[in-house]
C-alpha cells in the first residue's frame, strides 16, 4: 500500500527512492525491503491486472458494455544496458515526412475505460500489458517473434477469459483493426477501430453447404462510397492490406498532405 500511495503521489522520476519520499516514508522505515520488492520479488503482473480489474468492473452495471482500449506506447529509458530495448519509432516526434526513432521499450497495453460524469471526466486504467520485442531481438533470443496485433489478441483473450459474463468492447487505431484482431475472437468481444480509406468492405462468409473450398468472404457491400472519397484523395493505399479487414463502418481520416477534411459520406 505504500508502494501504490506514494506512486500516486510521487510528482517526479518514479524510482523506488522518489515513491519513498512521496509516501513519506524516508528515514522512517527500512527502504532494502522497498528495493527488495522490485528486484527479488516474484509476482505476476497478469494477476495485479485482473485484480485491478475486477474493481473497475465492480462499478460498472453488469449489463453494460464495457469499454477498453488497446494501443501501444513507448517506455522511454536511457542507458546502455537495457534489456529487450530497440529502436521505434516515436509518433510524438515524427512526421508524415521525417520519422523519429528512439531507443527503449514498446509496451502494448490495455485499458478499461471508466467515465465520472460528476466531474465530467473519462479515464482509462491500465490493466493488461505486454512488451514487445523486434524481430531482430526474438532471433537474437531464440525465441519466436510475435506481432503487436498477435500480443494483443493475448491481452483480449485473457480478459474474455476471465470475465466470461461480461460484454467488452475493444476500441483501437487502424494497426489495430486487423483480422489478426477481428478474426476467431470471443463471442463476448467486439471491436470498434478505423478501417483503411478504400478498403474493400465485404459481408461474412456464408455457412459452407457444397464440396470445395469454403468461402472467407461474402458479397461486397453495395452502396458505399468510400471509392468516391479514395479517387478524389488518394491516399497512400496498401493494396494487399487493403482486402483484410472486415468492417460494418468506415470513418474517413484527415488527409495530411492536402490539410483537409474528405467530403462526408
Amino acid at each position: 500500500m505504500t508502494l501504490i500511495n506514494g506512486g500516486l503521489l510521487c510528482t517526479g522520476k518514479h524510482t523506488v527512492t522518489g515513491v519513498m519520499r512521496a509516501a513519506g516514508v524516508v528515514g522512517k522505515r527500512e527502504h532494502r525491503g522497498y528495493h527488495r520488492f522490485f528486484s527479488q520479488g516474484a509476482w505476476e503482473p497478469d494477476a495485479v491486472g485482473m485484480a485491478l480489474l475486477t474493481l473497475a468492473l465492480k462499478t460498472l452495471p453488469k449489463d453494460e458494455v464495457v469499454k477498453l482500449t488497446i494501443d501501444d506506447t513507448l517506455g522511454r529509458h536511457t542507458g546502455k544496458h537495457i534489456s529487450s530495448a530497440s529502436m521505434h519509432r516515436d509518433p510524438r516526434l515524427s512526421t508524415e515526412s521525417s520519422p523519429f526513432f528512439h531507443f527503449d521499450h514498446k509496451w502494448v497495453v490495455l485499458a478499461v475505460v471508466l467515465e465520472f460524469p460528476r466531474w465530467n471526466k473519462v479515464f482509462s486504467l491500465p490493466v493488461l500489458q505486454r512488451l514487445y520485442r523486434s524481430e531482430k531481438m526474438n532471433t537474437k533470443r531464440g525465441l519466436e517473434h510475435q506481432k503487436l496485433t498477435e500480443l494483443a489478441v493475448q491481452l483480449i483473450a485473457r480478459v474474455a477469459k476471465t470475465f466470461p459474463t461480461r460484454r467488452f468492447l475493444v476500441i483501437g487505431d487502424n494497426a489495430y483493426a486487423h483480422r489478426t484482431v477481428v478474426r476467431d475472437r470471443p463471442k463476448n468481444i467486439e471491436v470498434l477501430g478505423r478501417g483503411i480509406m478504400g478498403a474493400a468492405l465485404y459481408t461474412l462468409a456464408p455457412v459452407k453447404q457444397k464440396m470445395g473450398r469454403p468461402r472467407v468472404k461474402g458479397p461486397k457491400l453495395a452502396g458505399s462510397q468510400e471509392g468516391r472519397c479514395a479517387r478524389l484523395y488518394r491516399p497512400q493505399i496498401d493494396r494487399e492490406a487493403s482486402h483484410r479487414t472486415v468492417l460494418p463502418a468506415m470513418v474517413p481520416r484527415r488527409n495530411l498532405r492536402l490539410g483537409r477534411e474528405p467530403p462526408r459520406l
